[in-house]
């Protein structure tokens, strides 16, 4: 599955080395909106292979695109 998220902003923003942390919870979150047991059993239990969990999320870097009124 392949998410993009999009947010405007209007001034600087700083975000912190650890910004997929957040976007972890933010993803938790859109997926418990959706269907909360999912949500729940992903996050507490992640998948299973063999003796092993595993909490499937992978990130690309930030895009940050600027745009000046014209």
């Amino acid at each position: 599955m392949r998410i993009k998220i999009e947010f405007p902003v209007k001034e600087a923003v700083a975000l912190p080395v650890n910004y997929n942390y957040y976007l972890t919870g933010v993803i938790y979150n859109f997926l418990r909106q959706s269907d909360r047991d999912y949500a729940s059993s992903l996050h507490q239990e992640g998948y299973q292979e063999q003796e092993k969990r595993f909490k499937l999320f992978t990130f690309s870097q930030l895009t940050c695109f600027v745009s000046f009124p014209v």
